[in-house]
């Protein structure tokens, strides 16, 4: 849950932005309600970049919504809630870092058909605007509050110390990177942030020099946010932020397993080489794509042998999942699991499918 701070500096930029009424051509500060269906492609006009799509859900009779954004410079706060369920098509401006606060509600990310994150009420998400073309699906009464940061061309995805980027985060920094979860020391800063633009608002002066601080604070807080996150790991070992790219590929390779898909396929789906595929899988899961695949494979297969119905044999079984040598396929099945393929068939109701 988000702080007292953080809501009641949430709450003080929707009343300010109310106060200001109809947008103006230059105001700093603005409110807009949209109606109908035909203002929805309006919703996402303070966000960087090109909008390219957007509708409310194909079960929606109306759609309401309301939107305030706080501009200084070049630096954008924007608060959106859409009272109705809708998809937004986006492509981002490469130049600006996102980032999101969802205040109600669930926002589900997806590159092409791939879901590769999902926002549920009080999430930070962090996004390196680099994916082409993001759809976004909101589910009804959802809110969220965006800050766009501009990373000028000499500064991008550096640490702002002139330093060059570790050479252990260059796989963030090229594919892209989204961090979604509870992060307690966000709301402080985001509190700051919209509290120090919104006594801004009245000076030009004052939001010439708010831009130009609050978004060189907000990208290195981002910058220290990636070099702790890349460290960290959870309980399984495994990186907590992970690139874009190599989630698309996990869900690949777990969508399409059983045709057996091939490295050169799962770095198509991704949109990389298999070379950089390669790199991904060995620095963030610490094994190549060729054993990812065949380690899904075989929890595919033994999944299959716990389910199997009577008078089935491991035979049919390994034939349906693209093996033909037995011998070799059991050999590898009992180096993984411990025993041979025969043994978790007789043993099935025994045996944990995801152990």
């Amino acid at each position: 849950m988000p702080s007292s701070r953080l809501e009641s500096a949430m709450a003080q930029f929707v009343a300010a932005a109310k106060s200001e009424g109809p947008p103006g051509t230059d105001a700093p500060l603005t409110y807009r309600q949209f109606g109908s269906t035909k203002d929805l492609q309006a919703v996402s006009c303070r966000y960087p970049g090109e909008r390219r799509y957007a509708a409310p859900h194909e079960a929606t009779t109306g759609f309401w919504s309301e939107q305030c954004a706080l501009t200084l410079g070049s630096l954008q706060f924007v608060y959106n809630h859409y009272r109705d369920p809708c998809s937004l098509e986006l492509s981002f401006d490469a130049g600006y870092l996102g980032i999101h606060y969802v205040e109600h509600g669930s926002a589900i990310g997806f590159l092409g058909q791939q879901e590769v994150s999902r926002g549920d009420a009080g999430d930070f998400m962090f996004a390196i605007n680099k994916s082409p073309v993001v759809r976004i699906e909101y589910t009804p009464d959802f809110s969220m509050l965006s800050v766009f940061v501009p990373i000028p061309d000499g500064q991008r995805f550096s640490f702002g110390t002139g330093r060059p980027v570790p050479k252990e985060l260059n796989s963030f920094i090229e594919y892209g990177a989204v961090v979604v979860g509870h992060a307690p020391l966000w709301e402080t800063h985001l509190s700051y942030a919209l509290d120090y633009g919104l006594k801004s608002v009245s000076s030009p002066t004052d939001r010439e020099a708010a831009d130009r601080l609050l978004g060189e604070y907000l990208f290195l807080l981002f910058c220290h946010e990636i070099a702790v996150r890349s460290e960290h790991r959870d309980a399984d070992g495994a990186h907590v932020m992970i690139p874009t790219r190599l989630r698309v590929a996990e869900q690949y390779v777990a969508t399409n397993i059983a045709q057996a898909p091939s490295v050169d396929d799962v770095a198509a789906a991704a949109g990389i080489s298999a070379r950089s595929l390669h790199g991904l899988f060995t620095k963030f899961r610490g094994i190549s794509p060729s054993e990812f695949i065949r380690d899904q494979r075989l929890r595919g297969i033994r999944k299959a042998l716990c389910g199997a119905v009577n008078g089935s044999t491991v035979g049919e079984i390994a034939a349906a999942w693209g093996y033909g040598n037995f011998g070799n396929f059991a050999a590898t099945y009992k180096k993984r699991f411990g025993e041979l393929p025969s043994e978790t068939l007789v043993r099935r109701a025994q045996v944990d499918p995801e152990s």
